[in-house]
């Protein structure tokens, strides 16, 4: 059973019949196949028509950028920069001209509210399925997947770029449609309507028997950063992103500063649903900061200003690892590690577009005199870590909200041939509370300690972009933390006005909670989800001046 594709997924069954849609409801848009390709007509005007893109890939924000006026975000499609959520979907038509077919899918309007619909499918880049017993009242419309009937189905079933299974006891009252794949309806099936399946490109280069995991990839990737200088890498990969099938992975990149070559191999299965399981060794310049700023970003600062918000140490070696996964940022895994650490230095005249000078790798511990704890962290490293991840709802609409959480222990000693010895465990809870119109509340708690001899690389830190943002980059460090981030968005078209507030608490040993709380306020801008101006001070230190940033992405 499919259950991956490259292309977006938005799954949508609407419980009501199109009787009783308003037949004057404005046309969002409209599917058809030209030849090979799935085109659109955005309000059916075929001078702006567009094509699907077919190797669509999600975006850092998790949806997909199908086309560039076109874009799936959860359960929302962007079309022209117009937000159209599961509410504002109307009425579907199909209209059959020889053996073309083109499906219509209307507007309820913007102050549209949600209906109350039994069996209301949504799903994102899976196979949805109608099982036994269930009726659906409405359509299935089914975006980037591929859909399933074994129950019934009161009105037509499409699927754009999936294929369409009508099993022996399904029954479809409407059409069956597939814009991008196949029809397949066993012999005691029962459709009213009629059935067609046009243009048979499934997106993706056949590589396997099975279609479904017919994926080869190659790609270049380029990070930068004040240890490694310019890191180009080499990228291949066979098999499913996600899907039942492992997947081959090749990494192989040179790091110009440093001058050593890295990789990373493996073989692994990812899926959204099912047994997750990974085998593979490395040889790379790794940190331990990707909660503070991804590496796109940070590359961007150090390329351009000189400044890196990351510290380093290299590792070789290799790591299993197996779980369990219930969807997208739901799985539970426990991790083997065995690897050799070693520390590196920072060349701090490393070139940059518009900066001066790069501060020396783990700065901030250099600066305590203590040398030894700068540099403790050489040695054979053996460790087992579990990792919980869950996401509520899986993928929310701009009305709904989402919860996100995660639970991580680490442990590392002796008895299993570890030159380290310690335990560490690291938490949080991050809430998206959708307001008033346009207004959005989203709180990040996060909370971590540790015990034993940590090395440098398993201390928490505070301090900086993505964390106390009035306070210098990982200004504050030790073995126990909290951290609070409050921010209330405000956002009007491309433009979202913010304000911030955070506290934390750092230390060591059993006292740490008896230092002061940090804390600070400020305000910003985010244009077009791209680009993010905000001052902080620091509350609890006035006499500190306002900490101004730039980012290229939300922190949490």
């Amino acid at each position: 059973m499919k259950t991956w594709t490259y292309i977006a997924g938005i799954v949508l069954c609407l419980g009501v019949t199109d009787a009783l849609a308003d037949p004057s409801d404005p046309l969002i848009l409209e599917f058809s196949v030209r030849g090979d390709r799935i085109q659109v007509a955005p309000r059916g005007d075929q001078d702006l028509r567009f094509t699907i893109d077919p190797h669509a890939r999600r975006d850092a924000d998790g949806g997909w950028q199908v086309a560039e006026r076109m874009r799936f975000a959860h359960d929302t499609l962007y079309l022209d920069d117009e937000a159209y959520p599961p509410e504002r979907l109307g009425r579907m038509e199909i209209n059959t001209e020889g053996r073309n077919v083109r499906v219509l899918l209307y507007d309820r309007g913007p102050d549209a509210r949600a209906r109350r619909r039994p069996a209301d499918i949504r799903s994102l880049g899976e196979t949805v399925s109608v099982d036994t017993g269930t009726f659906v009242r409405g359509y299935v419309l089914n975006f980037g997947g591929d859909v399933r009937v074994e129950g019934e189905v009161n009105r037509s079933v499409v699927s754009i770029g999936g294929d369409v299974y009508v099993e022996d006891d399904g029954v479809v009252r409407g059409s069956v449609i597939s814009l991008g794949g196949d029809v397949h309806k066993t012999e005691y099936a029962t459709v009213y309507g009629d059935l067609y399946a046009g243009n048979r490109q499934r997106f993706r280069p056949r590589w396997y028997e099975d279609p479904d995991q017919n994926v080869f990839q190659f790609n270049v990737h380029f990070d930068y950063n004040r240890v490694t200088g310019a890191l180009p890498w080499a990228v291949f990969a066979v098999g499913p992103e996600r899907g039942p099938a492992p997947r081959l992975l090749v990494d192989v990149g040179y790091a110009f500063e440093s001058e050593l070559w890295h990789y990373r191999f493996g073989l692994g299965r990812d899926g959204w649903w099912g047994p997750l399981y990974y085998a593979g060794g490395y040889r790379e310049t790794r940190d331990d900061d990707q909660s503070r700023i991804g590496g796109t970003e940070n590359t961007i600062f150090a390329l351009f200003f000189s400044t890196d918000y990351r510290d380093y140490y290299f590792a070789e070696g290799f790591r299993l690892d197996a779980g369990w996964g219930w969807g997208e940022d739901r799985s539970l895994r426990l991790e083997y590690f065995n690897e050799e650490l070693s520390p590196l230095q920072a060349n701090t005249s490393q070139w940059s577009l518009f900066g001066s000078s790069f501060p020396p790798n783990y700065d901030q511990l250099k600066r305590t005199g203590d040398t030894s704890l700068a540099d403790d962290f050489e040695g054979r490293l053996v460790f087992l870590r579990t990792d919980l991840v869950y996401r509520y709802p899986e993928y929310s609409s701009a009305n709904e909200g989402m919860w996100k959480t995660a639970l991580v222990t680490e442990w590392s000693d002796p008895d299993i041939k570890s030159d380290f010895s310690y335990s560490r465990y690291y938490a949080y809870v991050m809430r998206r509370q959708p307001l008033w119109r346009n207004q959005q509340l989203r709180v990040r708690v996060l909370a971590g300690g540790a015990g034993g001899d940590l090395p440098a690389t398993r201390l928490y830190y505070l301090g900086g972009i993505g964390s106390l943002r009035g306070y210098d980059c990982e200004e504050f460090f030790g073995d126990r933390h909290w951290l609070t981030n409050v921010e209330y968005g405000w956002s009007r078209g491309g433009l979202e006005l913010f304000a911030l507030f955070d506290a934390g608490q750092i230390g060591t040993d059993g006292d740490w909670t008896s230092g002061p709380v940090l804390w600070d306020v400020g305000a910003g801008a985010q244009i077009q989800r791209t680009i993010r101006v905000q001052g902080a001070w620091a509350g609890t230190e006035s006499h500190r001046k306002l900490l101004i940033t730039v980012r290229f992405s939300k922190p949490f």
